[in-house]
């Protein structure tokens, strides 16, 4: 009886083995990701590049089940052990931005601050509005960046395309210091972000100018004066968005990669933040432990929600995600040198943690512009979950933006407590 109880035993163990090494194919269209893999295993897999009035909306297929995100762009399966899964297809699917929607820029007569004194100036105002909008998006650029480049940077204009397809008239504009140089003197150019606790229109030009520009272009355009608004932001863009949608009575922040400021979440009027904060932040200033703290005090009394945007392989045709023309052949020449440099892992992760030690030389000979060669690093630290603007996350933020959409989710500004 004994040798029988220990033959069954070991069947079992040896079953259970079998069980554990079953493999499924996956075939992925419109998009990378095919292969053979193991139960068990996180497979990434992405749509391919689309341009022009063209947008990713979502997967379809036998493997939907077993992504995190059935509507992001780029994703993970996971095929639980012993489903017996065998043969998986996933196939990106793609529609185009509303008819009638309007991407363009202006000019508006704005406020601005210069050595202390307040002054009018014109600010460019890049816009993208869909037919009858549901919302006002804000696009915040970071530490010495510009409003522009959510509009000729392809992750961030591949945000905007989505906003509109969801509904959301996108502006994005230059912060006070962008505009009339550095007022600090700390040689950096941002949105004021300071005195969190307490900024307000009247004490935060950047704030006042938001709010100009709000009401600007519901009489311009001919918006519902109590549209829904929110604001988006990446890093010093980011800290300032939970503090210009507090103060400004927002429906809620989107919140990418940046600690932001105590103060800001103590206001009785915070607003609710989807955080979507990088595994792998380089920035001088990340403090991703820190940024939880402040996630964890503020949802304690409002609704917030916490994504990591995690590291993940290259592939040939990554490079294409670029508005200045990689071809998918120069593309695959990036990749090729990645591997022949040893930049990358048998897995095609990256073998640097820090980005910026993967020298600019390893493209010479490949003859990109200075354009180009921004767009390839600019994937080369999303790949890396670095301190960057990507658009994984795109359609968590609207989904966010769209359950604070009902009535009793919409908050009105209160009394603010002392920053601590």
């Amino acid at each position: 009886m004994k040798t029988i109880r220990l033959t069954l035993f070991f069947l079992q163990l040896f079953l259970a083995g079998i069980a554990y090494s079953q493999t499924f194919n996956l075939t992925v269209s419109e998009g990378y990701g095919s292969g053979t893999y193991s139960e068990g295993d996180t497979v990434h897999v992405w749509s391919r590049a689309v341009f022009g009035d063209s947008v990713f909306v979502g997967w379809a297929g036998s493997g939907v089940p077993y992504l995190t995100f059935a509507d992001e762009w780029h994703t993970t399966l996971t095929v639980p052990v012993g489903t017996g899964a065998g043969a998986l297809t996933l196939e990106a699917k793609f529609d185009v931005i509303p008819e009638g929607s309007r991407i363009d820029s202006t000019d508006y007569f704005l406020f601005g601050i210069n050595n202390g004194n307040e002054l009018r100036v014109g600010k460019r105002v890049l816009f993208a509005i869909p037919p009858a909008p549901k919302g006002l998006v804000f696009l915040l650029h970071g530490t010495n960046g510009s409003g522009r480049s959510f509009f000729d940077k392809y992750d961030r204009f591949s945000i905007v395309k989505d906003l509109l397809y969801n509904g959301y008239a996108a502006v994005a504009l230059d912060a006070n210091e962008q505009t009339l140089g550095d007022q600090n003197g700390d040689d950096k150019l941002r949105w004021y972000a300071l005195n969190a606790s307490t900024a307000n229109a009247d004490n935060n030009i950047d704030i006042k100018n938001i709010a100009a520009l709000r009401d600007s272009m519901i009489a311009d355009f001919s918006l519902p004066a109590d549209i829904a608004s929110f604001s988006l932001g990446m890093s010093n863009g980011a800290v300032f968005s939970d503090i210009c949608a507090a103060a400004l009575g927002f429906n809620a922040s989107a919140h990418v990669t940046a600690k932001g400021r105590t103060g800001t979440y103590l206001r009785y009027d915070i607003a609710p933040v989807i955080w979507i904060m990088s595994e792998n932040d380089q920035n001088e200033n990340a403090d991703n432990d820190g940024a939880y703290s402040h996630y964890t005090l503020m949802s304690n009394r409002q609704k917030a929600e916490w994504h990591w945007f995690r590291r993940s392989p290259a592939y040939p045709q990554r490079f294409v995600r670029s508005l200045n023309e990689i071809s998918p052949a120069q593309s695959d020449s990036v990749f090729q040198r990645l591997k022949d440099g040893g930049y990358l892992r048998d897995d095609n992760f990256l073998t640097y943690t820090r980005t910026d030690s993967i020298p600019f030389s390893f493209l010479n000979g490949l003859r990109f512009t200075r354009s180009q060669v921004i767009d390839i690093f600019l994937q080369l630290r999303m790949l890396n979950a670095d301190h960057v603007l990507h658009s994984d996350f795109s359609k968590n933020i609207i989904r966010f933006f769209d359950e604070t959409l009902t009535p009793t989710a919409v908050h009105t500004p209160a009394a603010t407590v002392p920053e601590k």
